[in-house]
């Protein structure tokens, strides 16, 4: 998926969690946003890419779902430390966070197995093979291409959307 994709994924898990953990409407919008930016955590890779090759141009050889910063346990085991130690010291707003970043990151990557190059490593480090659905065998802005034209990518418009309403309606409920 595209960052638009990610972000808006984020979003709606951090708003979903927001919802059950929060009763404060501040903290519940900050983590709101902590989702949105979770679900870009893992696509950050790419700066390195960006700057290893000093442009922002992404070439067939841009295959980072095959980094470990696209696996799971990249980011479930340190959230699961830092919500460990936010349970344990008694910082409900740190475990609160570090479970909705880890949540947007891991929808993220569940996202990365529609309509991607390869897929992602779905049980490192277990196994290196690569799962996904509808998968295009091709990267960089090849892929980009071939993805905004396969209906495989109405699936990312439906999450866009829905992200927007869920933010539209919560701003409109502010304004009555």
């Amino acid at each position: 998926m595209t960052l638009f994709g990610h972000i808006a994924g984020g979003y709606l898990v951090g708003s979903v969690l927001a919802s059950h953990l929060e009763s404060n409407s501040q903290r519940s919008k900050w983590l709101r946003l902590l989702g949105a930016c979770g679900g870009l955590l893992p696509d950050l890779d790419g700066l390195y890419y960006y700057i290893s090759r000093g442009t922002f141009r992404q070439g067939p050889d841009f295959q980072h779902h095959t980094w470990i910063t696209h696996t799971f346990p990249f980011y479930v085991i340190p959230g699961l430390l830092l919500y460990i130690w936010g349970k344990v010291s008694k910082r409900e707003s740190l475990a609160n966070a570090s479970l909705v970043v880890t949540a947007g990151a891991c929808v993220h990557l569940v996202q990365d197995m529609f309509g991607s190059g390869d897929g992602i490593r779905l049980f490192y480090p277990f196994s290196t093979k690569m799962f996904g659905v509808r998968l295009m065998g091709v990267h960089g802005e090849e892929w980009r291409r071939k993805y905004m034209r396969d209906p495989i990518f109405l699936l990312e418009v439906v999450i866009t959307i829905a992200g927007l309403l869920v933010g539209l309606r919560r701003l409109l409920s502010k304004v009555r």
